[in-house]
């Protein structure tokens, strides 16, 4: 009996991404909420914050100036961290269960139309931890799309049109920095998701074999396999520890 990974396969950022056809409309509203929220937050409020201090050093700063310059970095901040956060994370909710309910009937939809031979040749444990495993990826890929990834590019860009208009050099520096930084990014995590993808397929192999020995526990106990099931995990938990190890390896080297 082998352990299904028809699932597992498919869990790939072209399949991730193409969920926002789900909902288009709010993941869109989503992604706009996070860009402006970034423009405010990291472009605009400092901008008020930077002339208050100019001023300041100039010596040409008034409370009715100062106050305003005050004013407008509280609104930028309000509506940005406050407003548009809470309505970041209200799109987030509606589009991601979207998503996700979309993906746990296509799974369903296409085990169900497999063959029982199919099923009796593969491990249900297997094929429902990868079915879970799928499922749950599909908020952490857009939490991190949008938490995380739209706010970097969005500050970056911001910036470097900012600073066009101050000093045309810089944005151009900055901008080639930041690809160069963006490269050495990818690089790196590409070097560790075959890893990664390791460790994944070992913790699967160890949730299925406890799925179906439950499952089969009454066979289990007829035969007297008890021992027989639990030197068959430890050789699942020892290929887990060993890539595991590899990954750790990896991340330390990267970061260190």
């Amino acid at each position: 009996m082998r352990e299904d990974t028809s699932i597992a396969k498919t869990n790939v950022p072209g399949f991730l991404f193409r969920l926002y056809k789900v909902s288009p409309r709010v993941t869109a509203i989503f992604a706009l909420t996070q860009i402006l929220m970034a423009i405010l937050t990291t472009t605009i409020a400092p901008l008020f914050v930077s002339k208050l201090l100019i001023s300041i050093a100039s010596g040409t700063a008034t409370l009715h100036s100062s106050g305003n310059l005050l004013l407008l970095y509280g609104v930028s901040l309000f509506v940005g961290d406050i407003i548009l956060m809470r309505a970041s994370i209200f799109c987030a909710y509606i589009s991601e269960s979207k998503m996700q309910a979309s993906v746990a009937k296509r799974v369903l939809t296409h085990l169900t139309r497999r063959s029982t031979g199919y099923h009796a040749n593969h491990m249900s444990g297997g094929t429902v931890s990868n079915a879970t495993k799928l499922n749950g990826s599909v908020e952490r890929f857009w939490d991190t799309m949008m938490f995380t990834v739209v706010p970097i590019v969005t500050t970056i860009l911001s910036v470097c049109i900012a600073l066009i208009f101050i000093l045309w050099q810089y944005s151009i520096v900055l901008f080639v920095l930041s690809l160069i930084v963006i490269a050495v990014i990818v690089r790196v995590q590409s070097s560790i998701s075959p890893v990664s993808r390791k460790v994944a397929e070992k913790t699967s192999a160890m949730t299925a074999h406890i799925a179906d020995v439950i499952n089969n526990i009454t066979a289990v106990k007829a035969f007297a396999r008890e021992n027989d099931e639990l030197k068959t995990f430890d050789q699942k938990i020892g290929d887990w520890l060993k890539y595991n190890r590899q990954e750790m390896k990896k991340v330390l080297i990267v970061t260190g």
